[in-house]
């Protein structure tokens, strides 16, 4: 029994021993939870679910404003946002129903100034034989947080809508987001792009001292924008306008960077050809073969070209910035000049103006000139461009130009004369002509009716001195034909030489023969040679044409003489042929006519002829290159020399 008693007493002993040791751990672990509660921001909460108590430490006040340590349930669930409310507790049940230890969520709870702060709830739910019992948890103020993720959000919609490229990296600028636009733009996806940073997009032609810029920036944490040419997965080029700003952390850390970017391919691209084509006009400028000076609108050089160095003399540094009245233009004209100026400055033109300009060496040139305003894109005028060409040779041509144009006008006139006494003279030799002709006629027509009519009554030799009229009239018609025609040949070029071998007293021996008989044989023609060869090869035609002619009017004009004098000498020049008779002479104011078709001169009175004779011997003449040479005097005779090259 003792033993009993004494084993009771000492069990007693070791469960008190345990139940201090029990309270002993418990105090120590509310110490901590008050310690840890205290520690905590967080509102921590513990709800009897048997007596719908709920006990809050600190945080309750510390969050939400309220002073209250206990509360029934029913109180903390008035205080739910009532959009929020019926989820948080069908949320709470469904934990209990399903047996979860486990139970959260994010939802709106009021302060005490009647505002909503997001919440976010968590608790361990205790069971007792699969009965709950309490849930501890606790509120964790995400207020802040919430608005900024909604600020995301709505961030995020603007940046995945928007037509701009949107990226967003790390601070070590790696890709963390971009946006639908970047997508579309360079071909590559999200996940093509994540952890890489944007110089990827980046390639030879890229301007690498703005990238040098961006880098700069990017490490002191500042603020960017840079153009940057960009390809595309496929290869293609296009400019983006990026304007990269960096995020900082609530410890001043850059902790992101968020680059917008505005596609600018097409105002680049048109950028780049404005600049060509300002790069061309400049070079067109420079280099132009035309003299192209710019003034400002204080009427300073602000352009001069290459041509206006060559023309003047002056360099570009020598004159941009300067009045162009103080070196090219001489004290006398300057205020012409600078009204000029003034004159386009106020919105005129200048077309075509001469000026007289002074080059360096002192030379006085003249420069043809244009002025036009230059206007800003805004239209207004801040100078003026002037395109000029050198005419000093030109000028000097013209003056020379306008002298030979007097000469030649007198000339013409004198051929316009000239012309008027050919058509007179055309004129005569229609009437000649026609005269001639009509003559000849008549008698053929005469000499035929009489022997039509007297046929039966005329001897034999009476027919044949009819039919030898007629027949020398034909002879004469026929002559003056082919003096009209061998004209008309010869006018138009229309005469071929054929040179051939001919005996040369033989020749002219039979050509006095014949103009004798044709002449009834009224002259004694007297012929001599002086020959070094016999034969020579010349054109017959044209030398027969040339002779006949000569001896014929040499016959013709000397009525009342004897004879007429033909001499033919040969020497190492060719072939001399002078025809020289005793008649009427030509008058000095005739000499000078005598070739020309139709012409006679004023002395013939009533002698015959058609004015074609000498005008085709000219021609013969010129045609076997040679030369006629010709004296005369009035009532003593006339002389013709021709000499005929043989070589």
């Amino acid at each position: 029994m003792k033993n009993t008693a004494n084993n009771s007493e000492a069990l007693i002993e070791d469960k008190d021993q345990k139940i201090k040791m029990l309270e002993h751990a418990i105090q120590a672990m509310s110490r901590k939870y008050d310690i840890l509660s205290k520690a905590t921001n967080d509102a921590i909460w513990d709800w009897d679910i048997q007596t719908d108590l709920i006990e809050w430490n600190h945080g309750l006040y510390t969050i939400y404003g309220h002073d209250e340590n206990n509360i029934l349930k029913q109180v903390w669930i008035d205080k739910l946002h009532p959009l929020d409310k019926q989820e948080v507790l069908d949320g709470i049940n469904e934990a209990i129903r399903a047996h979860k230890l486990n139970w959260s969520a994010i939802y709106r709870y009021r302060c005490s100034n009647g505002s909503y702060k997001y919440t976010y709830d968590r608790a361990y739910i205790v069971y007792e034989n699969e009965t709950p019992t309490r849930m501890i948890g606790a509120m964790q103020d995400i207020d802040e947080r919430m608005v900024a993720l909604q600020e995301v959000e709505k961030l995020s919609l603007v940046a995945s809508k928007t037509e701009n490229l949107v990226i967003i990296t790390d601070a070590s600028e790696n890709i963390e987001w971009v946006n639908e636009a970047f997508v579309k733009k360079t071909g590559y996806t999200l996940q093509e792009v994540i952890g890489k940073t944007p110089r990827f997009l980046q390639g030879l032609e890229t301007d690498r001292e703005a990238l040098a810029r961006i880098n700069i920036a990017i490490s002191r944490g500042e603020s960017c924008t840079e153009e940057v040419l960009n390809y595309t997965k496929s290869g293609k080029k296009f400019w983006l306008k990026m304007n990269i700003n960096p995020v900082f952390n609530e410890y001043n850390k850059i902790h992101k960077f968020v680059a917008v970017e505005t596609d600018i391919t097409v105002q680049k691209e048109y950028q780049i050809e404005i600049i060509s084509i300002a790069l061309e006009l400049s070079n067109l400028i420079e280099n132009a073969n035309a003299v192209i000076i710019g003034v400002d609108e204080n009427g300073l050089v602000n352009e001069w070209n290459k041509q206006a160095t060559v023309v003047t003399g002056y360099t570009n540094h020598e004159l941009i910035g300067k009045k162009i009245t103080d070196f090219v233009v001489g004290s006398a004209r300057q205020a012409i000049v600078e009204k000029y100026i003034q004159h386009v400055l106020n919105g005129n033109t200048i077309d075509l103006k001469e000026f007289e300009i002074i080059n360096r060496k002192g030379k006085h040139d003249i420069l043809l000139l244009s002025a036009t305003p230059r206007k800003n894109t805004k239209g207004k005028i801040v100078g003026l461009i002037a395109v000029g060409q050198d005419i000093t040779e030109l000028t000097d041509y013209r003056h020379s130009l306008e002298k030979k144009v007097f000469e030649r006008t007198q000339e013409l006139n004198k051929l316009l004369e000239k012309e008027k006494e050919l058509a007179a003279l055309k004129s005569q030799f229609a009437s000649t002509v026609s005269h001639e002709f009509r003559t000849p006629l008549a008698t053929i027509q005469l000499a035929a009716n009489y022997i039509q009519n007297y046929k039966t009554r005329l001897t034999d030799d009476e027919v044949g001195t009819k039919i030898n009229v007629v027949l020398r009239q034909v002879e004469h018609m026929t002559n003056l034909l082919e003096d009209v025609l061998t004209i008309s040949r010869a006018e138009g070029n229309k005469i071929q030489i054929a040179k051939t071998p001919i005996v040369i007293s033989e020749f002219f021996e039979t050509l006095k023969e014949e103009v004798a008989r044709s002449n009834n044989e009224t002259h004694t023609v007297n012929l001599t040679f002086d020959l070094l060869e016999p034969v020579i090869k010349t054109d017959p035609k044209l030398l027969r044409n040339i002779f006949i002619n000569l001896l014929t009017n040499a016959i013709k004009f000397s009525p009342e003489k004897e004879f007429v004098y033909v001499s033919i000498l040969q020497d190492d020049k060719g072939l001399n042929v002078t025809v020289k008779d005793g008649g009427i002479g030509i008058p000095p104011d005739d000499v000078k006519n005598v070739f020309e078709p139709f012409y006679r001169a004023t002395n013939v009175m009533v002698i015959k002829g058609t004015g074609l004779g000498l005008s085709i011997v000219k021609k013969a003449v010129d045609l076997l290159d040679g030369k006629i040479h010709m004296t005369s005097k009035i009532g003593e005779g006339t002389e013709f020399s021709v000499t005929i090259p043989t070589v």
